[in-house]
């Protein structure tokens, strides 16, 4: 009985990089539910988040009361990048009811966000960009048009981990050029729609890498301290 020829077999099997369109899905990093992104070369702990959250009510001075604490911030000599994150569902300010909402400020590369943009601006002395705002609706948007673009690997798409991931990258790419290009010391984040739950859990998670950082530095100090004993 002849044998088949083991060579012949593995010329025929199919790799990722052969299946075409499937292909971009396999080099996916996303091979579990966890789910944390984080723009290259971000570091873990290095940025401290400082997140000021109010009530649904308008005008009560979160605005105000989060650029003056940056400003305090900024005035020690450390670096900041402020945000503000709505829990509304409008892609921007653009369409929002000036009389309800308050007037539209635009900032320098187009972006049309509320009043507390140009409050940052003016307190800080910053030009903020369209990082410095993110509303629930662009989140959302993002989410769905991967998923139909098969993005998710066929996995049941939910706030926890794939709305709160979008988040978490929202706020680590802002972290990472938010001080002419270099990463960021503190992010000072604005948030008062009750309704963000979504934003509420992605950042209360990132001070998980705080931890990991002091858990990294932790191991890189005993593996120093264990060669300087060998080398003894």
């Amino acid at each position: 009985m002849p044998q088949s020829d083991s060579s012949d077999h593995s010329d025929n099997h199919e790799t990722p990089d052969s299946c075409g369109f499937l292909s971009q899905f396999g080099k996916s990093e996303e091979s579990t539910e966890w789910h944390s992104p984080a723009p290259a070369g971000y570091q873990r702990g290095m940025t401290k988040f400082v997140v000021v959250i109010g009530t649904v009510m308008s005008g009560l001075g979160k605005g105000i009361f989060a650029s003056s604490l940056a400003k305090l911030i900024k005035d020690k000599g450390l670096s900041v990048a402020p945000i503000k994150m709505e829990g509304y569902l409008n892609i921007d300010s653009g369409t929002l009811n000036p009389y309800r909402h308050g007037e539209v400020f635009v900032l320098a590369d187009g972006c049309e966000t509320d009043m507390d943009l140009g409050t940052y601006e003016r307190i800080l002395g910053q030009d903020l960009t369209r990082k410095n705002f993110v509303t629930a609706g662009q989140i959302y948007t993002e989410v769905l048009e991967r998923e139909r673009r098969g993005g998710y690997l066929g996995r049941d798409v939910q706030m926890i981990p794939h709305v709160t991931g979008v988040v978490k990258m929202r706020l680590r790419e802002l972290a990472m050029t938010g001080n002419n290009g270099k990463q960021v010391g503190h992010s000072v984040q604005r948030n008062g729609e009750g309704e963000a739950a979504g934003n509420i859990h992605a950042r209360a998670t990132c001070r998980y890498d705080v931890h990991h950082h002091e858990r990294q530095n932790d191991v890189e100090g005993d593996r120093e301290e264990a060669l300087g004993d060998r080398q003894q």
